[in-house]
Order: structure tokens, then C-alpha cells, then sequence
């Protein structure tokens, strides 16, 4: 009898360590496993909409380390009106001090640090659990900001750009050596586009910088248009999230390759193949 009460208090107890741990990471739902926790294998999504944001497992991450809720996420909602301006300010001010934010895109919501910042940018590797080998992509504010990132720019992209710029088309070019290494995987290129979010672009030119373009999920994970969602996901994890309502979603962009003697679609993603096939012949 003595053995069969330590066992019910020894589940008791795990049970009750098990809940403190969940609240403490901010789970969504009762159940919800993340990387390190590979014994939880039940998801108790409450609707169907969310579960397809949060069942993919993490066997592939269970090396990395979590990233905790440990600051105070301020949550900023675009009005559409002159007060943005100030919000801007805000923003860029966070940016420039090294500072993440989840900001809203013509597709789903990105994760953002400033290009510039190598250790921004490892953070947001940290936040989403991304492999270090896998390069970042930039948001820029038009055309004159290629040449603080890129060079070898081949007559090409005045073609693409023209067309399909601003909008969900990713040009990879032969990276600047000013980009920080933490950007650029082991190829020393780089992708950038600018969106077709006119909010976005203003910012990106007012900080004077472009932004890292990634999703705002952890790895492995769909991509979200949903700003209630990044808000569950990623509040007390990064600096701000600007909620700017559901973003258009869709398909991601598109990425095309450059940098060979003959352009390649490395993704096809909303600018669809048959729409590129005469500037890639």
C-alpha cells in the first residue's frame, strides 16, 4: 500500500510539474509539446484552424535550445492613419537597438531584425529554432537599397523587378561582404524582394536598413497570416508584434536564382512558373 501512494504522488506531482512547465512556455493548449519534449505526444488543438498551426512535431529540433517568454512583448496595432507615423518611430528605434519584432507582409506575418545587426539576426534564428545553414532573406524598400546589399547584379533583375516588384518575388544574388555571415549560410548569397505592403516599405525606408523577411513560426511549422496567432506564438519572445489584421496569405513568394550563368526557380511559390518562363529563357 506504502509503494502504491509513492507511485500515485509521484504522478501527482509530475503531472502538476508538467502544468507549471506548460504555463511557463505559454502553451497554447493543454498538451501542446515543443522542442525537448518528445515524450508529449498528444495535441489537444481546440479547433481545426488552429491545429493546422500548431501539430507538426519538432523531432528534427530537439537539439535547440527553447526560447523562454522571459521580456515584455509590446503588441502595436496599425490604425491605417497619421498615428503610424509615430508607431514608425517606435519601431525603428527597437530595430536599431538590436531589437525582433513579427511585423505584417502582402503574404503572412515575417520575423523581422535589421540586416545590419549580427546579433539581431541570431536571435531570430534562436526564436524560430532555425538551422544556422539555412540563409535569411531580406525585405528592402526599393530599388536603390540593392546595392547595400548585393553586388554582381545582373541586367536581369531590372527585367524581374520591373514586372513583378513590389510583389512576392525573391531575387538571389551574390551577397554584399558588409552583410553579417550570421545572414548568409554558407553560399554567401542573398535573397531580397520588396513587398507589395506599402506600411512595410515606408518603414524599411525610413530605419534606412532592410529587414530579415523569414516567417513568424518556429521552423517546420505553416506560416501564418493570422496576427492572433503570431500574438499566442511569439508574445514574451520578441521585442514587438505589429498586429496589422489578417495579411493576404496565399502562397509564399516566389525564389528565383541569379546567380548562375542561366537563372533558376529555386521555389515556386505566388509568382507562378508559367508567368517567369519568358524572362528565364
Amino acid at each position: 500500500m506504502q509503494k502504491i501512494c509513492h507511485f500515485y504522488s509521484a504522478v501527482l506531482s509530475g503531472r502538476i510539474r508538467l502544468r507549471l512547465l506548460l504555463k511557463q512556455v505559454n502553451c497554447p493548449f493543454p498538451y501542446q509539446f515543443y522542442p525537448k519534449f518528445r515524450d508529449l505526444k498528444r495535441v489537444c488543438p481546440t479547433t481545426v484552424r488552429d491545429a493546422a498551426l500548431y501539430r507538426p512535431a519538432f523531432s528534427d529540433y530537439t537539439s535547440h535550445t527553447l526560447v523562454m517568454p522571459t521580456m515584455q512583448t509590446e503588441i502595436i496595432r496599425l490604425s491605417g492613419g497619421p498615428s503610424d507615423r509615430d508607431i514608425d518611430g517606435r519601431i525603428i528605434r527597437t530595430l536599431s537597438g538590436g531589437g525582433v519584432i513579427v511585423y505584417p507582409t502582402d503574404t503572412f506575418y515575417g520575423l523581422g531584425a535589421s540586416g545590419f545587426n549580427a546579433e539581431a539576426i541570431g536571435k531570430v534564428y534562436r526564436i524560430k529554432q532555425r538551422s544556422a545553414a539555412k540563409p535569411l532573406s531580406l525585405v528592402i524598400s526599393d530599388l536603390k537599397m540593392i546595392s547595400a546589399v548585393a553586388f554582381r547584379i545582373p541586367p536581369l533583375l531590372e527585367d524581374l523587378a520591373a514586372a513583378f516588384w513590389p510583389g512576392p518575388l525573391t531575387l538571389v544574388l551574390t551577397a554584399s561582404p558588409d552583410l553579417p555571415a550570421e545572414l548568409l549560410g554558407s553560399h554567401r548569397t542573398i535573397g531580397i524582394r520588396i513587398p507589395r505592403h506599402v506600411w512595410l516599405r515606408k518603414l524599411i525606408h525610413s530605419a534606412g536598413f532592410p529587414l530579415t523577411a523569414t516567417s513568424a513560426n518556429l521552423s517546420g511549422m505553416p506560416e501564418s497570416a493570422d496576427p492572433s496567432h503570431v500574438i499566442r506564438m511569439f508574445d514574451g519572445r520578441v521585442d514587438m508584434i505589429i498586429d496589422g489584421g489578417f495579411t493576404p496569405g496565399g502562397l509564399p513568394s516566389t525564389v528565383v536564382d541569379l546567380i548562375g550563368a542561366a537563372p533558376k526557380i529555386v521555389r515556386e511559390g505566388a509568382v507562378t512558373r508559367a508567368r517567369l518562363q519568358s524572362y528565364l529563357r
